[in-house]
């Protein structure tokens, strides 16, 4: 029986945007015995919480990286995977939020995309901290 996939919902306007969170004490224990837990939240640029964002290379991957978003199933690049798992090693024990474009955007609409993208620099200049790798 195949899981449930997960889909994105439409943002409810063009300064919103889509944040992850997660537990790092829950991740910790699932990092190698199944997928990732996330969860998306919609936030407002104008006002979001405290969030750190993630800039990386997709190096041309395809979504092969089952994690489990909003308990569906979502499928992401080896990259992108590979940081989610290195932050669970860095950032510590407790609730984490990150803005991670693989995941935050919808990819595969080209509607949102064209929404989200001049508001970029505004997603990156409101972060607590950029890291890049």
């Amino acid at each position: 029986m195949a899981e449930e996939q997960f889909k994105y919902s439409a943002l409810s306007s063009t300064s919103s945007f889509r944040l992850l969170e997660y537990d790092v004490t829950a991740l910790a224990s699932e990092q190698f015995s199944g997928p990732l837990n996330i969860r998306l939240i919609e936030s407002s640029l104008e006002n979001p919480p405290a969030y750190d964002a993630i800039s990386y290379t997709w190096d041309n991957q395809h979504p092969t990286r089952r994690i489990s978003c909003n308990n569906k199933d979502l499928h992401i690049t080896p990259n992108c995977y590979q940081v989610l798992q290195n932050i669970v090693i860095v950032q510590g024990y407790g609730a984490k939020t990150l803005w991670i474009d693989a995941v935050c955007i919808d990819q595969l609409s080209a509607a949102e995309k064209s929404v989200y993208v001049p508001n970029m620099r505004d997603v990156y200049r409101k972060a607590q901290c950029v890291g890049s790798i």
